[in-house]
This record gives structure tokens, sequence and C-alpha cells, in this order.
């Protein structure tokens, strides 16, 4: 530094001028500072000092600066840069809303223009308490006024979901007579619904059911499918006809609340239709052990499962030695030909007379 400047380098410990000053600069200094330095100190001259001498470490290289020095300089650097990161995002951030506000104001302020009758119409907004998903789909013929009771939770009779009441309904029947109602003359069909006697009948009625509430609202394919595992399990457990009591009496139940909890039990409904007298009876075939009638069973009559197996002949009737005789729990036959004489006197055993020649 040249001595005509005003400013002064002084050491950061004994706050005395660097030049003439006896020993090291800075953190390694052992002198004390002087009384008459002292109260010339600036605090903003310190300040000034110590980024000179990071300077000056830094030009000297890596080698020559302190490693707390070098973690200074990079940690400074990582701060401009984050600072600049955040600057650029903040800018982004407020481009990117100005555009959204933008965007609506022009959706409120565009005015209606007349449409054609061939033009489809568009709605610019959407009410969030209407539901505009599309009208759910069914293979059947169903009517609209049956979707609509199962999408609005009302009770709908399974039977009339079921694919052969429904195709009856829509065929023209030779059965008809005209009859005299309220002064007009009708024609009155004559319906054959067929009841639900089986699960497998039930299932096919309820997959029309499920499928046309999963379309109307995906989320309730959790309790549809395990309302459905509870009527699979309770007729392996119980009559079918128990059950079908059980279903009916638990959707009419939410329909009056037009509820579509259907994963809850009902536990006083089970219990009172679930009694004793709804148990299923297992039936066990005494041939597989299985759960049907023998008459039922696929297992022919003489089958290893079973243990009745054959008689063995009896040797010591073939020996002529057997005392049991016919309280002896083997066959008396001959072991040769199965004759009922024993062998020691069948012809069977006996040498022909052109051999004995």
């Amino acid at each position: 530094m040249n001595e005509d400047s005003n400013t002064i380098r002084r050491c950061t410990a004994c706050k005395n001028p660097v030049r003439g000053h006896t020993g090291p600069v800075g953190a390694k200094c052992t002198n004390t500072p002087s009384l008459e330095t002292a109260p010339l100190f600036d605090n903003s001259q310190h300040e000034q000092d110590e980024k000179q001498e990071l300077f000056e470490g830094a030009v000297g290289g890596k080698e020559n600066m302190e490693p707390w020095k070098m973690a200074i300089i990079q940690l400074s650097s990582q701060m401009q840069v984050l600072t600049s990161a955040t600057t650029n995002l903040q800018t982004e951030m407020k481009s990117l809303a100005s555009d959204v506000e933008r965007l609506k104001t022009g959706l409120t302020a565009q005015p209606t223009t007349p449409q054609s009758q061939n033009q489809p119409v568009i709605p610019t907004s959407v009410n969030p308490g209407v539901n505009h998903r599309p009208k759910p789909t069914c293979d059947l013929p169903l009517s609209e006024k049956t979707i609509n009771a199962i999408i609005n939770g009302e009770y709908v009779n399974l039977t009339d979901l079921f694919a052969d009441n429904v195709y009856s309904d829509n065929v023209d029947h030779p059965e008809q007579n005209l009859i005299f109602e309220d002064g007009n003359l009708k024609q009155q069909k004559y319906r054959k619904v067929k009841t639900l006697a089986t699960f497998n009948q039930w299932l096919s009625a309820w997959n029309v059911f499920e499928n046309i509430l999963i379309q109307h609202n995906p989320d309730l394919y959790t309790c549809l499918s395990s309302y459905r595992s509870l009527i699979q399990d309770s007729d392996k457990k119980f009559t079918w006809k128990s059950v079908n009591t059980y279903d009916i009496k638990f959707r009419s139940k939410l329909a009056q609340k037009k509820s579509f909890d259907y994963q809850t039990i009902d536990t006083t409904l089970y219990v009172t239709t679930f009694d004793a007298t709804s148990v299923r009876q297992q039936l066990k075939c005494h041939r597989c052990h299985g759960n049907h009638k023998v008459a039922n069973c696929t297992f022919q009559e003489k089958s290893t499962l079973e243990k009745d197996q054959e008689k063995e002949i009896c040797f010591k009737f073939n020996q002529g030695e057997c005392k049991f005789g016919d309280k002896c729990y083997r066959l008396h036959k001959c072991k040769a030909c199965g004759s009922k004489s024993p062998s020691f006197k069948c012809p069977c055993t006996k040498p022909s007379s052109s051999s004995s020649t």
C-alpha cells in the first residue's frame, strides 16, 4: 500500500500498522495492542482488512490458505448460486401467476355467442355439486328408470336384473288377455318371473347391479366386492333361502337411507336371519369324504378309497389242511383255475394221460 494513501493497513490482532510490524500479521500475531492506536481502530477498516487477507490467500493459492478460509470462500460461492436460482424461480412463478390471472379474466369476460342447432353446446363452467359423468351402459336392455334407481341408491329387486327375466320382458308373449281398467281396455301380459334360486343366479344379477354402480362411481368397488364376498361365504354355511332373505332386507335398509355402505355388516339382521335352522347340512360321502351324496360321487363303487378289498385264496384249503370250513374268511377255491375243488384234487393240476405215457 502506498504511503500517500489515507488508509493504513493494520494487524487484525494487535491493531498496529502492518508497516513496521514485529512478527507475523493476523491470527498468529503475539503482540499486544498499543494504547495509542487502539482508539483509532475503525470497524469498517477491520472488515476490509479481513477481506483483503482472504483475497491475498486466494491469490496465493490453496496451498497457502488456511482450511477455514477456504470453507468460507466455498460457502459464499454456493450462497451466491442459490440466491440467483431462487430469484429466477420467483420470477417464473410471478409470470405464471400473471398468465393464470389473464386466462381467468379472459374466460369470464368472453361474450356468449349464439350457436347453431347442429353445433354442440360446450359448457364454460362446471358446477361442482352436479355429477357430469357419462351415463352408465349395460349389456342388458334395462330401462332408464331402473338404471336411475340403481344410481340414486333406491331399492331394486335383483330378479329384474336377471338375464332370463329381462329378455322375457322384451319378448311378446302370446298369452295376453284384454282387461277393462279405468274405463279403458288394456292388454294384460303374463309375466313369468324366475326367482334367484341359487347363488350363481344371484351373482349374475349382482354383476349387472355392480357394473352400473362402478361406472357411475368407481370408488364403490371396494365396498361392493366385500359385500359380494360376504354373500358367497354365507352361502357356504347357510341355506340359500336365508341368505337371499338377508340380502333383500339389508339392501332395503340401505335404500331407506340412500346409502351405499355395503362394507358394513348389520349384526342384528345377521344374527336374527342366520339362526340354527338356517345352517346348511354338511353332506359327507363315505367313498371320497366329499360334500355331496353318494349317488353323485364321481368315483366308482370299487375304488382305492374304499376299504373293501377282494378276499385272499386259502392255501390251507388247497393243501387239504384248512380246519375252519365255511367259517374261514378266505376263499375256498382252486388257486390255479378258480374252481371249488382244492388244487390237489382239481383236474387242472393232474397230469394228462398222454403225458404220462
